[in-house]
């Protein structure tokens, strides 16, 4: 597995950071690794196939893992996703919406739809795991988000 915590990654979030010091204490607390386990179209509506890694965050502990669709860029560049796309990513998903209404006025969904609610559905389960993890002290300072984005 690759490990995510190199110098040049923690600078290059702790650059898209409104709270960069907040931040680096919760990345030193943190060990992220990835591992390349495919190449496919991740997202349903994929028109191309991207690389798909395993990401394992483990924090004291309590240890998480999850499939990481690379962006197309990435991919085609050769490129390994870094820290920045990972916290950045989590920054999104760990807020989910409380209700399948709020998710489909969000993100705007149609709420009859099946796709629309195994989204939704994904999108929670994501959430509850980042939860075991992080806390929204991590996340946010003052209404200020800390993650990179």
């Amino acid at each position: 597995m690759t490990d995510l915590i190199t110098a040049q990654n923690i600078s290059k979030c702790l650059e898209y950071s409104e709270d960069s010091e907040r931040l680096k204490k919760v990345i030193y607390s943190l060990q992220v690794k990835t591992k390349l386990v495919g190449y496919d179209k991740y997202f349903e509506d994929d028109k191309e196939p991207r690389n798909i890694y395993e990401v394992r965050i483990k924090r004291g502990n309590r240890s998480i893992g999850f499939r990481f669709g690379d962006s197309i860029a990435n991919t085609q560049e050769g490129n390994e996703p870094d820290l920045y796309s990972v916290l950045s990513t989590i920054s999104l998903e760990y807020e989910a919406p409380a209700t399948f209404e709020d998710f489909c006025s969000e993100f705007g969904y149609d709420r009859d739809s099946r796709k629309a609610e195994k989204s939704f559905k994904g999108l929670k389960r994501m959430s509850e795991k980042l939860h075991k993890i992080f806390t929204d002290d991590d996340l946010y300072s003052n209404g200020i988000s800390v993650f990179p984005h």
